[in-house]
């Protein structure tokens, strides 16, 4: 549900869509509170795609003809890449699906960007930028530019056409915005499997969650475990800011996770849209936890075709804060080659963190699942500790 807010600047970090609703909404962090704010669309945007004119006629009436296809509009667009105006057909639909399905029997364009996207796109919204909501509008805040360094810009720029010194004045502008502190807590599991060279399926999700690690920017730490038998209970070598906390089953561990994830705004993980999430996701289910109760949103469960032969990872959301998977980040060829200098050649945690902050993860011999108590949850904490530190490292150099 939304809440119209009326605001002192707060920071946009992401937008989604409500398939109930049917609306594009945007998640403002507010660095007051500490919380998510949410802000539905109010000018009835709605999903659409192009294609050329010219398509069959039987196909485009039986387009035109389809329930959920609210309109089709004659529009011009500029291909700069032949750098000439094409007439185009707009596809105005009632939800995102039906875009999908479009584009699966015409070449359409536009149609492969997530709807919440295109939304931004079409309303010029800039992830990590202030604003303000006044009246259900949306302002952006200003932000000067320091004295000294617009001077320098200026005299650098004097000899510019133009159009250019406007476009470096704009993103002057922009990079002059502060950067939020946002609190944000990171989270890893450990799942029971009875083999030990197999990963477990996140989309069968068979084996139970044992153990659920968190570490946190505001200092929580805490782990928390399932109980089960034949299981030794160990020797504490934790330190003394890591709570542990024992669960007699399944379901009250996993209901103890969405209590942490609801208390923060940003949660991080280390492949947390092909797994942990996901298998959360999953295990509640499985639990017989009401999807209404369910902080974890998986909009299509594990992959989604996009025409012949076609698969992509589907992300994993938060119905009300927003979730940083790490992997992908440290996985991106720019990241790993301009920004770390190619400290990092492979892409799992233990590479990535012992060659940025030096940091790995804990050995173990046997099986996870038959680890005592606290060597579980000293292992599964680390994994959670450093997954957080990466975020943190050189004055939280990351999040960015």
């Amino acid at each position: 549900m939304t809440e119209q807010i009326d605001k002192d600047s707060m920071v946009l970090l992401s937008a989604s869509y409500d398939g109930i609703q049917k609306k594009a909404f945007l998640k403002f962090y507010d660095e007051k509170t500490d919380t998510i704010k949410l802000w539905y669309d109010n000018t009835e945007h709605k999903p659409y795609c192009l294609i050329k004119k010219g398509i069959d006629e039987k196909l485009l009436e039986s387009i035109k003809n389809e329930n959920k296809i609210l309109a089709v509009e004659e529009t011009t667009k500029i291909d700069l890449l032949n750098d000439k105006e094409e007439n185009m057909l707009k596809i105005i639909a009632d939800d995102p699906l039906q875009i999908i399905s479009i584009r699966d029997r015409v070449p359409a364009w536009e149609a492969d960007i997530k709807y919440y996207d295109t939304y931004m796109y079409d309303k010029s919204l800039i992830p990590g930028i202030y604003y303000k909501i006044r009246n259900n509008q949306i302002i952006p805040t200003k932000f000067t530019t320091p004295k000294e360094t617009n001077e320098m810009l200026q005299k650098g720029i004097e000899n510019a056409d133009i159009d250019i010194k406007n476009k470096i004045n704009e993103w002057a502008e922009l990079l002059s915005q502060p950067l939020p502190k946002i609190k944000r807590v990171a989270l890893d599991i450990e799942v029971h499997s009875d083999k030990a060279d197999r990963f477990p399926d996140a989309d069968e999700a068979r084996y139970p969650i044992i153990s659920v690690g968190f570490a946190a920017s505001d200092g929580f730490n805490q782990v928390c475990i399932l109980r089960r038998e034949g299981i030794e209970t160990g020797i504490n070598e934790l330190e003394k800011n890591i709570e542990v906390v024992f669960v007699d089953d399944e379901k009250s561990l996993i209901e103890s996770v969405f209590r942490v994830i609801e208390g923060y705004p940003c949660i991080i993980t280390y492949n947390g849209d092909d797994f942990d999430l996901k298998y959360i996701y999953n295990r509640a289910i499985k639990s017989g936890i009401k999807k209404d109760n369910i902080p974890i949103q998986i909009p299509g469960l594990g992959r989604v075709s996009r025409g012949k032969n076609f698969n992509r990872t589907i992300e994993a959301n938060l119905k009300q804060g927003i979730h940083l998977d790490l992997y992908r980040t440290f996985l991106n060829r720019s990241i790993q080659i301009y920004a770390f200098g190619n400290k990092y050649s492979e892409h799992s945690l233990n590479a990535v963190s012992s060659a940025i902050i030096g940091k790995t993860k804990i050995e173990y011999e046997g099986e996870i699942g038959e680890q005592t108590y606290y060597h579980l949850a000293k292992y599964n904490h680390n994994d959670a500790a450093i997954t957080l530190e990466l975020t943190s490292f050189d004055g939280d150099l990351l999040m960015k």
